[in-house]
């Protein structure tokens, strides 16, 4: 009788735990994609990130919130199909010194939502690129279901706003433009 009380009460616990704290999704690579859009005198151009971890938690016990959000980009997976762009996009980065880009969330700045499962929400957190952090709000849609959630998005920033220089190549005749998109659709399950 004893083990059956103890398990009742461990069980009510981790209830409780998930309700107040929500629950725990991780990112689903095969199913998400980073890209970082830009343009050039030359050209537009995109690279894909092909290296990346996530968590997100949500709260769905009384109001649906976004709780919890850290997005970890290995700066060197960035990859245009070219390697001299490759190169000077970690230079720009300065990948040697900071390898990583980082995004985590402060705060939820407003959810609504358009319909059974589907929310547009403002976030706000820390971006971190080639050491420097700033605060940015970002725009995005959720999207939930049984066992996902889906969030569907992009941040336009300047590069010079976290210290970068625009790269350069042919000496000096190609420039890169300062404003860099970067759009995204990650998926996570439980």
């Amino acid at each position: 009788m004893y083990k059956k009380s103890k398990i009742l009460v461990m069980s009510l616990l981790v209830g409780l735990c998930i309700g107040v704290y929500g629950q725990e999704y991780k990112i689903h690579k095969e199913e998400s994609s980073i890209k970082v859009l830009g343009t050039s005198t030359v050209h537009d151009w995109h690279e894909d990130v092909e290296k990346f971890s996530s968590k997100l938690t949500i709260n769905n016990t009384e109001a649906f919130s976004v709780t919890a959000l850290e997005l970890k980009i290995v700066a060197e997976s960035l990859e245009s199909g070219k390697s001299l762009m490759n190169k000077l996009t970690y230079e720009a980065l300065k990948t040697k010194k900071h390898p990583n880009i980082l995004f985590t969330l402060v705060s939820q700045e407003k959810i609504s939502k358009v319909k059974d499962g589907e929310y547009d929400a403002l976030l706000k957190g820390n971006l971190t690129i080639a050491g420097v952090k700033k605060e940015i709000t970002i725009k995005l849609k959720l999207i939930q279901n049984e066992t996902e959630i889906i969030l569907k998005g992009n941040k336009t920033i300047k590069m010079t706003d976290y210290e970068m220089k625009p790269p350069t190549a042919m000496f000096g005749t190609i420039k890169t433009g300062d404003e860099v998109t970067i759009e995204f659709k990650t998926t996570y399950k439980l």
